[in-house]
């Protein structure tokens, strides 16, 4: 089930996947930049930017930040300002997702936030726990929080009702990413636990059906190093059997995550 690493990235990376534009974060800094075109830089954030999401079409990307902002941008423009700025947040945006016409924002004030586009609009749930990060199910239906209590929660989209809740995983005061498998089979989350795993659990029944752990550090899994066992980045392909991790500073490619588990140690 795994495939290769890419190491040296640091911690990433992962938001683009499956995406024609690849971009990347400058936790030290407040700019972010795009490639492979001619390399661009955004700046407007006034803290850290710790979390982008691009939209379905690659011409909108949205940008999370300690400043408790999020700025939107338009990727077919060549102007470098954010074409809109959502305030909402009182604490740190940790992630943002862009479904559709949908935008939704994690913040460590508890609120799950949900921008609707087309009609105006701002709903808002109170989940009473720091959200550390979020994703939408492929179906658009429901959205996956991780939150500080090392849990994540199923919500209903529409209705805001908790729909299932998953845990066995470790945060430790970080962000740790989640997402969904194609099909919104599996859900997935990393883990700060300190050996180094991808944790899946099947969507529907809320079972854990298998932990992942990365290659550690040795000769005999093609050179592969890393700097810590926190697995923080992870990222789905949304429509093949794909996944990306990545831990300290390597990434990892990852196939068909819910039939591996007789492929890893145990």
């Amino acid at each position: 089930a795994f495939l290769r690493s890419m190491v040296g990235k640091s911690r990433l990376q992962c938001a683009a996947y499956g995406c024609p534009n690849y971009a990347y974060k400058c936790p030290p800094d407040t700019r972010f930049h795009r490639f492979p075109s001619s390399r661009e830089r955004y700046r407007s954030h006034l803290a850290r930017v710790g979390a982008l999401a691009f939209s379905p079409d690659a011409t909108l990307l949205a940008s999370g930040s300690v400043d408790c902002t999020v700025r939107l941008w338009d990727l077919r423009s060549k102007a470098q300002a954010p074409v809109q700025l959502l305030t909402d947040a009182r604490d740190s945006v940790t992630a943002v997702a862009v479904h559709s016409w949908r935008i939704y924002t994690a913040s460590l004030d508890g609120r799950l936030r949900c921008y609707d586009a087309r009609k105006g609009r701002l709903a808002e749930d109170n989940l009473s726990k720091p959200l550390i990060g979020l994703c939408a199910t492929r179906d658009g239906r429901c959205i996956l929080a991780s939150c500080s209590d090392a849990r994540l929660r199923l919500i209903d989209r529409d209705t805001g009702d908790l729909l299932a809740s998953y845990s066995g995983h470790s945060v430790a005061d970080l962000s740790v990413e989640c997402d969904v498998s194609a099909g919104d089979s599996l859900v997935l989350s990393g883990s700060a636990g300190g050996s180094g795993e991808l944790i899946c659990w099947d969507l529907l029944s809320g079972e854990l059906r298998c932990r992942l752990r990365h290659p550690a550090a040795e000769p005999a899994r093609a050179g592969v190093r890393t700097q810590a066992s926190v697995v923080q980045s992870v990222s789905a392909h949304p429509k093949l059997c794909r996944v990306l991790t990545a831990m300290g500073d390597a990434v990892f490619l990852w196939a068909d995550p819910a039939h591996a588990i007789a492929d890893e140690p145990q």
